[in-house]
């Protein structure tokens, strides 16, 4: 934070903003960034992407069975089974 301070003094002649400036950045960088969403970059990793459902979807049995088998191994050290 005070490298950030003492660079951005250096490179753009910036003041100090008040509470109304910094609540327009952060809706200004939601809509750019990071949308609306309340839940959090963690809550969306709990899902499973769309992607990975279309590719399970396309995988015969056997090749699935093998692909869930490999993630239940690598969860095993974080406490899952």
């Amino acid at each position: 934070m005070f490298l950030w301070n003492a660079l951005l003094l250096q490179i753009a002649p910036v003041t100090t903003i008040n509470y109304w400036q910094a609540l327009g950045l952060t809706i200004l960088c939601r809509i750019l960034f990071g949308g609306f969403s309340f839940w959090g970059i963690a809550r969306r990793h709990d899902r499973p992407s769309l992607f990975l459902k279309d590719k399970l979807m396309s995988m015969n049995e056997e090749d699935r069975a093998a692909f869930k088998e490999e993630w239940r191994k690598r969860g095993e050290g974080r406490g899952r089974t």
